[in-house]
C-alpha cells in the first residue's frame, strides 16, 4: 500500500495532473494537495460540494448531472472542463473521471484527474474567449434575473440564486423536480397545458404567473420560456427567465379592488341623488301648494281685519281694534314668511349661466328702486370703481338688497343707517370682494358662523324672519361666489361678497 501510495504521487507529480478524490455522493471528505496547490482553495472551502466553485460556472452543472448519472452505471467517463487559477484566470483540462469500487460493484470514491489542454487550436482560444463572454453575461442575467433550467420532460437541472431566494426553496431541493413543487394552483390546466404545447412545438411562451414559495406565500413572475432544440427539431431543454412582478400585481389588484368599491359608491350615490331628486321634487310642489295654499286665506284675514276696523271701528271699541292690529300684523308677518321661504327656495333652484354684471350700475339701480335705500331714510355712500363680475342678475339683486335692508334695519333707536360701498380686486386681479360697511349693532363673534343659517334672527326686537342671509349665502354658492363679514356688537359690521371678476 505504502509502494502504491508513493508510485501514484510520483506519476501525479511528473505529469502535471491535478487529482481529486470525492465519496461516492461527489463530496470531498479529505485534503486535495494537489488541488489545493492549483486552485488555492483551502480544505474548508474544498470541502463537501465547495469544490465546485472553483470550476467554471458554465461547467459546474453538467459536471454534477453526469457525475449523478454515472454512479447509477458506474463506469469511467470523460469531460472538458476549465478550472480557476490561484489568480482567478481559467485554465482548460481533459478530465478523467474514474469510479473505484467496492467489493459488491458500488462506487466507494470517484477520481478525477484532470490533464491540462496545452496544444489548443487558435479556434479554441476563440472559443475560450466567448465563454468568458458568456460567464460575464450569464452573471450579470443572473443579477437580474431569476433563471431556471429543465430538460425535455420539465425536470430542473438548473436553478440561480435569485429562483432560490424567491421560491424559498434550496438549491438541492429544486434539482431533479419539476416546477409542480411552485405550483400556486392559481391558473387553469388549460392554461398551463397551453404553456407545453407552446415550448413543445418549439416556439417561445411569454406571459404572467403565479407562483407559491416553500413557507406557503405567494409570488407574481413576467416569464419567458425558451426551448432549445436538437437535431431531430426536438427539444433537448428549456431555459425559463422570469421577472419578479409580485409588487405589481398588488399594486393592480389593490387598484381593481378600489375600482369597484368606487364603482359600488358611486352606483349608491346616484341612487341615493335620484331619490333625493324626488324628495326634493315633492318637496317643491307641496311647499308651493302649501304657500299659495296659505296665502289666499291671510290675504283674506288682512282684508276682512281691514273692513271690521273701518267700518265697526264704534262697535268695537278701543280694545277691539288692538285685536284687529295684532291680527293685521300677525297675518303681514306670516304673509311676509311665506314670500321668503319661496325666495330661498328659488334661489336654492337656480341652475342660470353666468352673466357680465355691471357692479356700478347694479347697485345704483337699487338705490333708485326702494326708498329704504333713500336719504333721509339711510345714508348709503357708493366709494370708487366697480368692475364687472360674473353673476346672475336677479340672485345678485336679492344678494346686495338683502344685505343693504339688514344695514338699514339693525340700527339703535333714532340713529340714521350709515353704510359705505367699496369694491376691492384680489387673488391677482381675478376675484372681486364687495364690501358693505354700516354703523348698526354689531354680531357677536360667536353668531359669525351661524347667522347665515336659515331661520336664524339676530335680535328678537327687530322683525324679520331669518331667511335673508341664508338667501345671501345659497345665492353666492351657486354663483360660484362667498360671503362672510367682520363684526362686533356695538362696532357695527362688514360685510364682503366674493365673485370671479
Amino acid at each position: 500500500l505504502f509502494r502504491s501510495e508513493q508510485r501514484y504521487r510520483a506519476v501525479s507529480q511528473t505529469t502535471g495532473q491535478i487529482v481529486l478524490v470525492t465519496n461516492a455522493a461527489g463530496e470531498v471528505v479529505e485534503p486535495q494537495e494537489h488541488w489545493a496547490e492549483f486552485t488555492g482553495q483551502t480544505f474548508a472551502a474544498c470541502q463537501g460540494y465547495g469544490w465546485a466553485s472553483a470550476i467554471h460556472p458554465l461547467e459546474i452543472d453538467a459536471m454534477l448531472r453526469r457525475l449523478k448519472a454515472a454512479s447509477r452505471m458506474p463506469i469511467p467517463f470523460r469531460s472538458e472542463v476549465r478550472l480557476r487559477r490561484r489568480d482567478g484566470r481559467y485554465r482548460s483540462f481533459s478530465a478523467a473521471i474514474n469510479p473505484i469500487l467496492r467489493a459488491d460493484g458500488t462506487v466507494d470514491e470517484w477520481l478525477l484527474v484532470h490533464t491540462g489542454l496545452t496544444n489548443r487550436k487558435p479556434s479554441d482560444d476563440h472559443t475560450t474567449n466567448d465563454l468568458e463572454k458568456l460567464k460575464d453575461l450569464k452573471a450579470a442575467i443572473d443579477e437580474h434575473a431569476i433563471v431556471a433550467i429543465t430538460d425535455s420532460t420539465g425536470k430542473i437541472t438548473y436553478v440561480n440564486e435569485k429562483f432560490c431566494a424567491i421560491s424559498k426553496y434550496s438549491r438541492v431541493e429544486l434539482l431533479g423536480q419539476d416546477h409542480r413543487i411552485i405550483n400556486s394552483g392559481h391558473h387553469p390546466k388549460e392554461f398551463i397545458r397551453n404553456i407545453w404545447q407552446t415550448i413543445g412545438n418549439g416556439k417561445v411562451w411569454k406571459g404572467e404567473i403565479k407562483n407559491k414559495a416553500k413557507d406557503g406565500t405567494f409570488y407574481w413572475v413576467n416569464t419567458t420560456i425558451v426551448p432549445y432544440l436538437g437535431e431531430d427539431g426536438k427539444p433537448l431543454q428549456y431555459i425559463a427567465i422570469r421577472a419578479d412582478i409580485t409588487e405589481r400585481k398588488e399594486a393592480e389588484q389593490a387598484l381593481l379592488s378600489a375600482q369597484k368599491d368606487l364603482r359600488n359608491h358611486a352606483t349608491t350615490l346616484e341612487n341615493r341623488s335620484a331619490a333625493l331628486r324626488e324628495t326634493i321634487g315633492d318637496l317643491e310642489a307641496f311647499s308651493y301648494s302649501v304657500s299659495h295654499g296659505m296665502r289666499a286665506p291671510l290675504r283674506a284675514m288682512q282684508s276682512f281685519s281691514k273692513i271690521l276696523g273701518q267700518d265697526c271701528s264704534e262697535q268695537v271699541g278701543p280694545k277691539g281694534k288692538e285685536y284687529i292690529r295684532r291680527i293685521n300684523e300677525g297675518a303681514a308677518r306670516m304673509d311676509s314668511l311665506i314670500e321668503d321661504v319661496l325666495t330661498y327656495s328659488r334661489v336654492a333652484r337656480t341652475d342660470l349661466p353666468l352673466q357680465q354684471v355691471e357692479v356700478g350700475k347694479l347697485l345704483r339701480d337699487i338705490l333708485e328702486t326702494y326708498p329704504l335705500f333713500q336719504p333721509p331714510a339711510a345714508d348709503i355712500e357708493l366709494v370708487g370703481e366697480f368692475p364687472t363680475v360674473l353673476s346672475i342678475p336677479a340672485v345678485l339683486t336679492q344678494c346686495i338688497s338683502s344685505l343693504l335692508g339688514n344695514a338699514v334695519k339693525f340700527v339703535e333707536p333714532g340713529v340714521v343707517p350709515r353704510i359705505k360701498v367699496w369694491a376691492e380686486l384680489r387673488e391677482s386681479g381675478q376675484r372681486v370682494h364687495l364690501f358693505f360697511r354700516d354703523n348698526g349693532l354689531g354680531i357677536d363673534k360667536e353668531m359669525h358662523e351661524t347667522i347665515f343659517g336659515i331661520f336664524q334672527r339676530l335680535s328678537k326686537n327687530y322683525e324679520g324672519t331669518g331667511i335673508g342671509l341664508a338667501v345671501v349665502k345659497k345665492g353666492m354658492e351657486r354663483m360660484g361666489g362667498a360671503v362672510g363679514l367682520q363684526s362686533e356688537p356695538g362696532k357695527g359690521s362688514t360685510f364682503w361678497l366674493e365673485l370671479a371678476k
